[in-house]
């Protein structure tokens, strides 16, 4: 077992088990650092029969104020925001026992983990991780056309109408530009992020976008209608896999910005000869984000994730510190329950 901590190293790793998708570059996790905390890091083992490659966020227990001294040396372990876990080419004898002995020996006292859905790399470790089945995820297997014209005939037909409606509006579309694209992308984000109410987590810090903009793969689709920014989106790109990363949000009401920017992104990624593109999903049929998703494909993977617990007493104490810190009564929802993001 190798622990990777340097970029030339993980990428030379990561080359080995091409197609892969920019989830699971060093880049990419390490922007990811500034939602999570923590720092880069990567399990890699050869055997006789097969690789493994394991990229997660690594973050320590020292910086939380309501941790007892005992356990501030401890770990947990996270997935990148979207999707992550292991990649495993092969077999590789005893590899739960293995994996299972190094972080208990590296102090991990929790581990949660993001598999992805189109490499469907659950199911190499349903002997290790518990499962949990979260959403469905919808996606485009461009293979299925031949043409673009064919590509727009699969959409709904209201989608066809939006984007109709929104070409005759004349949007213009900046991939990567003005010059302070992801500044206008972030502030129109937290805008919608606050008009919404969301929670705590989802308001990512700038510097996440500032990390961003730096990584060849991620385009930053902003659309403008006379001169004035309207909204964007996030696109993420390494062949053969594209992804619909983040959406800024709107305050305009025009009809087809969203089907116009995704059918746009659609028709470049078909161009160049991208083969999946994962717009991501909902909580189910009757959620109106995954309904919106389902109108450019009927096609859709099951999104699963687990968590693990290392040693369950410390957690169940770190739980416990965490509520009387936060003067809460009731367990958190989000994992591990001992902390805020």
């Amino acid at each position: 077992m190798i622990i990777v901590r340097e970029k030339k190293e993980w990428e030379r790793v990561l080359k080995l088990f091409e197609p892969s998708d920019i989830f699971y570059t060093y880049d990419f996790v390490e922007a990811n650092c500034q939602i999570e905390g923590g720092v880069p890091e990567a399990l890699f083992f050869e055997g006789d029969e097969g690789v493994f490659f394991y990229p997660y966020i690594k973050r320590s227990l020292n910086e939380l104020i309501y941790v007892p001294d005992k356990y501030r040396d401890y770990f947990d372990i996270t997935s990148p925001y979207g999707v992550g876990g292991p990649l495993l080419i092969g077999k590789i004898r005893n590899l739960s026992k293995v994996l299972e002995d190094y972080f208990k020996d590296s102090k991990v006292i929790s581990e949660f983990v993001r598999f992805h859905p189109l490499i469907e790399n659950h199911k190499n470790f349903e002997d290790f991780y518990s499962l949990i089945r979260v959403s469905s995820v919808v996606y485009v297997d461009f293979s299925d056309f031949k043409t673009e014209a064919e590509i727009f005939k699969s959409l709904r037909e209201n989608h066809r109408r939006n984007i109709n409606y929104a070409i005759k509006e004349n949007f213009e579309i900046k991939i990567n530009s003005p010059e302070n694209f992801y500044e206008l992308f972030y502030d129109r984000y937290i805008e919608t992020m606050r008009d919404k109410m969301a929670e705590k987590r989802h308001f990512f810090p700038k510097s996440f976008f500032e990390k961003l903009k730096e990584i060849g793969g991620v385009e930053f689709w902003l659309l403008f209608k006379d001169n004035q920014f309207i909204t964007g989106d996030i696109f993420l790109k390494k062949f053969p896999y594209s992804t619909y990363f983040l959406g800024s949000g709107f305050t305009l009401k025009l009809k087809g910005l969203n089907h116009f920017l995704i059918y746009s992104f659609m028709k470049e990624a078909f161009k160049k000869n991208f083969r999946f593109l994962m717009l991501g999903g909902g909580i189910g049929k009757d959620d109106s984000l995954f309904h919106f998703k389902l109108g450019f494909s009927k096609k859709v993977k099951s999104y699963f994730i687990s968590k693990k617990i290392y040693f369950e007493k410390i957690y169940d104490e770190l739980v416990t510190e965490f509520m009387k810190f936060k003067n809460i009564k009731e367990k958190p929802l989000l994992f591990p329950q001992y902390r805020d993001i």
